[in-house]
């Protein structure tokens, strides 16, 4: 082999074959196709991270808290009053013949006015229910992570592929243009260019192993499986089944129903249920009951017992007050973060079809123009009209737009788990709704 044809073998070789039309939607690249070399723990599928993710300890944890908390709040009892039993021992001290031991006994039962048991069970549910609502916002906030953690991944799993095939053919440039060095066919710039070349993609190669292993750590951490030993992926990116855009924006007008956006509402529902109990419990309370006393002489006496409490003064004005506030709170929160999620939807909708427009300008444009340049560049060094210097430069462009699609194929991965993400939380809310009516 010539040093200008393992020029090309350096650009070609390294970053696949040169790129025809774009792949059909349910295939990859051909320089994707292969699983990356380089792993460094447990290979693991997206599905599996996705479905991991439901067992970790923060999710199952929320999920027992509210199964927990539902049967206590069956508990709760509607009489907020309990029996009063009052024992008064005492003796007759100044009545000559009477005087002797008495006891007088009263048993009372107390009943709180405006619907306090009601109201404190109906509070307890509300706030139940914004626990469930806060389990089902971090268990979807866990997919995500799941899902961001294994595509990153994934990404500089297949970067790190490319640049240790990239060193291997580095290497043996420097190696043949040393050997052409002794032999007068090269110069020593030639072999410095290339000795360059080898260190630069040597740092790059550090870095990435690096970049590998702290994301490796991330998914193990996001799929609840110990933070101490990395994954690696396997398999190639997700593919969701989406509907076309006119139908996702459609779907994702129905914010509302986002767990997030739920959270907030059912938080403001339950202050103003806990202010309601507030009030309820300032309530007046009537006791009713009876009273018997034993006299020295050993006669008994029964009374009849009858009290209220008023409220006059105190109402539980200090504990209404803060309920009010953390309902006005709760539902500031809830507009401020569907507007954010509005957003947030949007712009997934446009990273959806500008990560597709940019792979397949790189993937059926970009790539095939430099893959005829260089082609063209070592023609014309093979007839002398050309320099090696061109080839390389030529080489080295196509190397960073083989780098620019692997990140957009990331990025538009991410833009279609994104969304799909966002709908299947949409659609299980939606079913959640249809199954309680």
């Amino acid at each position: 082999m010539n040093p200008s044809s393992l020029v090309v073998a350096l650009s070609c070789l390294l970053l696949g074959p040169p790129e025809g039309p774009a792949p059909p939607p349910a295939t990859r690249p051909a320089n994707q196709a292969a699983a990356p070399s380089s792993k460094t723990g447990r290979g693991v599928s997206f599905d599996e991270s996705i479905g991991a993710s439901a067992a970790t300890p923060i999710v199952t944890g929320y999920a027992a808290a509210v199964e927990d908390k539902r049967g206590r709040d069956r508990e709760i009892p509607r009489q907020s009053q309990n029996l009063q039993l009052q024992l008064m021992p005492g003796a007759r001290v100044n009545a000559d013949a009477a005087n002797g031991f008495e006891l007088q006994t009263t048993l009372s039962q107390g009943w709180k006015l405006g619907g306090y048991g009601r109201a404190r069970r109906s509070a307890a549910e509300a706030e139940t229910d914004a626990v469930e609502a806060e389990a089902r916002a971090r268990a979807l906030e866990q997919r995500f992570d799941a899902a961001d953690a294994w595509i990153r991944l994934h990404s500089a799993e297949l970067r790190l592929q490319m640049t240790e095939a990239d060193l291997a053919l580095a290497r043996e440039l420097v190696e043949l243009y040393r050997i052409g060095l002794e032999q007068g066919v090269n110069t020593r710039l030639d072999l410095s260019e290339a000795e360059a070349l080898e260190v630069a993609i040597e740092g790059e190669l550090i870095a990435l192993r690096g970049e590998v292993h702290e994301l490796g750590l991330g998914l193990a951490r996001a799929m609840g499986s110990g933070a101490g030993t990395p994954l690696s992926t396997r398999g190639d990116y997700p593919k969701p089944e989406l509907p076309e855009e006119a139908e996702l924006r459609r779907r994702f007008a129905a914010l509302e129903r986002l767990p997030a956006v739920q959270l907030r509402e059912l938080q403001a529902r339950a202050a103003l249920a806990e202010a309601r109990e507030a009030k309820a419990a300032s309530a007046a309370v009537v006791q009713g009951g009876a009273s018997v006393q034993l006299e020295s002489s050993g006669e008994l006496v029964l009374f009849g017992v009858l009290g209220a409490q008023i409220p006059v003064g105190d109402r539980n004005q200090r504990s209404r007050a803060s309920a009010q506030v953390r309902a006005h709170k709760a539902e500031a929160e809830a507009e401020q973060l569907a507007l954010e999620l509005a957003a947030t939807l949007a712009t997934a909708l446009h990273d959806l079809r500008h990560t597709r427009e940019r792979v397949e300008l790189l993937r059926g444009r970009s790539l095939p123009v430099l893959d005829r340049l260089i082609v063209a560049r070592e023609a014309a060094l093979d007839s002398g009209e050309g320099t090696r210097a061109l080839v390389l430069a030529a080489s080295h462009q196509r190397s960073i737009v083989a780098r620019e699609l692997a990140a957009a194929e990331a990025a538009h991965a991410w833009a279609e788990v994104q969304a799909w993400l966002y709908l299947e939380a949409l659609s299980e809310a939606a079913s959640a709704e249809e199954t309680s009516r």
